[in-house]
C-alpha cells in the first residue's frame, strides 16, 4: 500500500492508481531491475508513460530514467528492488548486501531526479517496502527480518535505528490490507499475515516460493506470484481459500513472476526470466497478453502511480 497526494494536497491511502480523473493526471509505471557492478542504467528506475490511442489501444511508452546518473553513482546504488510512494515522495530499495540502503526522491518530476539516503542502519539485502500510518516496512533477506522505520524520523539527518517487527525466513514481498494487516511472502514457508504492531502471525497461506504480493481491496483478495508454479494465485483474504489461478496463454510463458501491481481492473506481473510485463483482468481472470516486452535483464519490481503533469510535475 502507498499514499498519494490529491489535488487539494491531502494525502490519501491506497495504491494511487485509480483515485484521480481528468486530463491533468497521467499514469506512470516505475520498474526496477536486478542491476550489476558499474551499470548505471540498470541500477536506475525505468519510467513508462501510459497512454490510450484513438483506437482504444493501450500503450506503455518508455520516457526515461528516474534518477540522475550521478546520483546512482554517488549513492552507490546497486540491485534496486521495491518502491513505495508516500505523498510526493518515492522510496526505493537498493539491495546490494555490502551497501544496502533505502533512498528517497521526488515521486513526480519532469527531469531525472535528485535523491538522498533515507536509511542504512539495520539493512542487509532488503527487498520489498510498504507504507502504513507513518511507518515504512521492509523485508531484510539476509537477516530474515521485517523491519519498521519511522518515516518522519528517517527524513531527518540522524535517522532512528529500525525496529524489528517479525522474524520471517527468506522474506520477499510485503503488502497491507484494508484492516492494516501485513502480508509477508516467505520463499521458504509461503505467505504470512502479521499484526504489524507485534509481529504475531494471524494467518498463513501455503504457496510454493512466493515473491510478489498485491492486494485488491474491492475483491478482498490477495494475489501471490509463485516462482515454483510460474503462475499467480488469488486468495480470499477472509477465508484464506484459493479463489483463482492466473496463467498465461500458450504463446507466452510466465517464468519467475516477480513484482505485481493492480490498476483498476488489471493485474500486472513482471516475468523476470522472460523479461515481459504481463496483464490479466481481475474481473474474470482473462489473460491480456504481454503489455511490455524486452524489459531490461532480470526485471524486478513494478509500481504504477499517478502524477499531475501540470500541478505536481516540477523539475528538481
Amino acid at each position: 500500500s502507498a499514499a498519494v497526494r490529491s489535488k487539494n494536497g491531502r494525502v490519501e491511502a491506497g495504491d494511487g492508481a485509480d483515485r484521480f480523473n481528468g486530463n491533468d493526471w497521467r499514469r506512470f509505471l516505475f520498474l526496477t531491475s536486478h542491476g550489476g557492478n558499474n551499470q548505471i542504467e540498470s541500477n536506475n528506475v525505468r519510467i513508462y508513460n501510459y497512454e490510450v490511442s484513438a483506437k482504444h489501444l493501450h500503450h506503455w511508452n518508455f520516457t526515461g530514467l528516474a534518477l540522475r546518473p550521478e546520483e546512482v553513482k554517488s549513492l552507490g546504488l546497486q540491485n534496486l528492488r521495491g518502491m513505495a510512494a508516500v505523498g510526493d515522495l518515492l522510496y526505493i530499495v537498493s539491495a546490494h548486501s555490502s551497501r544496502s540502503k533505502i533512498i528517497v526522491t521526488d515521486k513526480c518530476s519532469l527531469e531525472p531526479r535528485l535523491a538522498h539516503t533515507f536509511a542504512v542502519k539495520g539493512l542487509d539485502h532488503p527487498y520489498a517496502i510498504a507504507y502504513l500510518k507513518g511507518f515504512l516496512y521492509t523485508a531484510n533477506q539476509n537477516t530474515d527480518e521485517v523491519l519498521r522505520f519511522n518515516v518522519k524520523a528517517g527524513n531527518n539527518s540522524k535517522p532512528e535505528v529500525p525496529k524489528r517487527v517479525a522474524k520471517v525466513k527468506n522474506p520477499r514481498g510485503l503488502a497491507f490490507d484494508r484492516f492494516g494487516r501485513l502480508w509477508v511472502a516467505s520463499t521458504t514457508h509461503g505467505v504470512y499475515v502479521l499484526d504489524p504492531s507485534d509481529g504475531q502471525v494471524q494467518a498463513h497461506i501455503d504457496v510454493k516460493h512466493p515473491v510478489g504480493v498485491v492486494l485488491h481491496y474491492a475483491q478482498n483478495r490477495i494475489y501471490i506470484g509463485s516462482v515454483k508454479d510460474n503462475c499467480i494465485y488469488g486468495y480470499d483474504t477472509a477465508t484464506m481459500k484459493l479463489a483463482i489461478k492466473l496463467t498465461t496463454s500458450k504463446q507466452f510463458k510466465l517464468k519467475h513472476p516477480a513484482g505485481l501491481a493492480i490498476v483498476k481492473d488489471r493485474l500486472f506481473a513482471v516475468g523476470q526470466k522472460t523479461q515481459n510485463l504481463y496483464a490479466w483482468s481481475v474481473v474474470n481472470g482473462a489473460f491480456k497478453g504481454a503489455v511490455l516486452r524486452d524489459l531490461p535483464h532480470r526485471p524486478e519490481q513494478v509500481a504504477v502511480l499517478r502524477c499531475n503533469v501540470h500541478a505536481s510535475l516540477s523539475p528538481p
